[in-house]
């Protein structure tokens, strides 16, 4: 069904480089999906750039992360998508960069899917954050890219609004009617009670 729609569907795998070089074969532009929580995921990364510029594509696209200041990070995974704009940076292909907030959809993985019974437990202070829904950000991308220009760009994608977890705290309370607490921690004592959870480091 996708062939009769005109879109050809073709194979790569961010560890494989042969299947990589083979996807790209004929191919103009690359929009580079974020490996995730790989621990090879830089190396993921550079296996699609490396293949990307070999196979003579002339854009490449990454969706990256919107950040403040990327030098206060503590996150690996975070500290990744800098480290991939760089790598493209250096690759010597034109390059657009797509910078997206932290995903509305992904709230329910930082409240845990008891929050109405444990609160919300992490360590994030009174720090505030806008979130974006990922539809929201992938029509964006799409309507970016259909648009070829990619000359070297970078696009921040956030909301228009800032929210803490006191907010998120106190929305789910009037949504609920049931008291939600927000407690915030400190990093060890959170990783602590995560690895206790049989959560990864």
């Amino acid at each position: 069904m996708s062939r009769a729609k005109g879109v050809d569907i073709q194979f790569g795998d961010y560890d494989d480089r042969s299947s990589l070089d083979k996807a790209m074969q004929g191919v103009e532009k690359v929009l580079l999906i974020s490996g995730g929580n790989a621990k090879n995921g830089l190396e993921q990364h550079q296996n699609v750039v490396n293949a990307a510029k070999q196979a003579g594509v002339k854009c490449i696209a990454y969706t990256s992360r919107c950040l403040k200041d990327r030098n206060t990070l503590a996150n690996q995974m975070m500290k990744r998508h800098f480290q991939t704009e760089d790598y493209i940076k250096e690759s010597g292909l034109n390059y657009v960069l797509f910078r997206n907030i932290l995903y509305m959809d992904s709230m329910t993985f930082f409240l845990g899917e008891k929050v109405l019974d444990t609160g919300i437990y992490l360590p994030a202070g009174n720090g505030r954050a806008s979130y974006a829904l990922r539809s929201d950000m992938g029509e964006a991308i799409g309507n970016v890219l259909a648009d070829n220009d990619c000359s070297n760009r970078i696009y921040d994608f956030t909301g228009t609004q800032t929210y803490s977890f006191n907010d998120v705290a106190a929305a789910l309370t009037e949504l609920t009617g049931q008291k939600v607490n927000y407690t915030s921690v400190d990093q060890e004592t959170y990783k602590a009670h995560t690895t206790k959870l049989g959560m990864p480091e």
